[in-house]
């Protein structure tokens, strides 16, 4: 632990300026594709989205991430629900194929890291086999009981006034989906420089958040190979993906060490972990909470201000 005094203040604030990276890229990327869909948003309004969707995706599984909060804010700011899904849905098909791109990258690569790691996933489920077993039983079982007595009779006990609002929901869905068919045909037409563009924004921000480890490596003076941090980390978030746990707590942490161990020297590896950890979740969810407070601080003093009669 003494090995903290040599993240000076300056490796802290550099770490801080890249966590604002992404945020500022998401941003940027919003107001290329909203000025392209003809419902632009100032850059100020798609910051505000850009940090409440992240703290969203810190605090919900990262396969859901904070689709949903993006999708519910564009639709407060009056853009339709089909210009809306377009929006969510291209942000995560750009991660998509960002995540295949570095994966294939990494098979190339480091096969033998991408081995290791399925030889201490097996070993971990073997030697953890009976709770593996019982969670798949209570899985099976549960899915069981719903088919068997609620999927069939599950229709005729909702009311008629709400099977009403759901035939509603259904209708307004269908048409959102067709809006968003037009829309990607509309990129997949005029937008493949703008889609080139917002991808190389895409990489960027990436490259910022994998550079906080870089950044505690080199402050803690240990050695690394560059590409191949970059490249291992890329199969740690797409593990995350797989991970049920809010911000796939717990499974990043591990999914880590098992990708890292041997990279790293081991005494090392546990503290380069929680500082990881620390750094490029804890603190991004707590930098985003102090900004949607201030951004409701910035809301409540313009919705107070007197109106000027002139």
């Amino acid at each position: 632990m003494s090995h903290l005094n040599q993240l000076r203040p300056s490796y802290i604030f550099l770490i801080l300026g890249l966590i604002m990276v992404p945020w500022l890229g998401h941003s940027i990327r919003l107001v290329i594709w909203t000025k392209f869909l003809d419902v632009p948003l100032k850059f100020k309004e798609c910051f505000r989205i850009a940090v409440t969707t992240d703290l969203g995706s810190s605090i919900t599984p990262t396969l859901i991430g904070g689709g949903p909060i993006k999708l519910g804010m564009l639709m407060k700011k009056k853009i339709s629900a089909g210009k809306a899904g377009t929006l969510t849905l291209l942000g995560g098909f750009e991660d998509f194929i960002m995540y295949l791109a570095a994966f294939l990258t990494a098979c190339f690569f480091l096969k033998d890291t991408i081995i290791s790691v399925f030889v201490n996933l097996y070993r971990t489920i073997v030697e953890n086999a009976t709770t593996v077993l019982t969670i798949l039983a209570v899985f099976f079982l549960i899915r069981w009981l719903m088919r068997r007595f609620f999927s069939a009779s599950l229709w005729s006990l909702i009311p008629q006034k709400l099977r009403t609002i759901i035939y509603k929901i259904s209708i307004a869905l269908r048409r959102g989906y067709q809006e968003m068919k037009e829309a990607f045909s509309l990129i997949f037409k005029r937008g493949k420089l703008r889609f080139l563009l917002s991808f190389s924004i895409l990489l960027v921000q990436w490259t910022a958040k994998f550079s906080i480890l870089i950044v505690i490596l080199t402050a803690l003076k240990l050695p690394f190979n560059t590409p191949q941090m970059y490249l291992q980390q890329w199969l740690v978030y797409l593990s995350m993906i797989f991970i049920p746990t809010p911000g796939a707590t717990g499974g990043a942490e591990a999914s880590f060490y098992f990708i890292f161990n041997g990279e790293v020297d081991k005494k090392f590896l546990p503290l380069i972990v929680s500082v990881w950890r620390f750094f490029t979740y804890y603190m991004i969810l707590f930098s985003a909470v102090v900004m949607v407070q201030l951004f409701s601080i910035y809301d409540l003093h313009f919705r107070n201000k007197p109106v000027n009669p002139s």
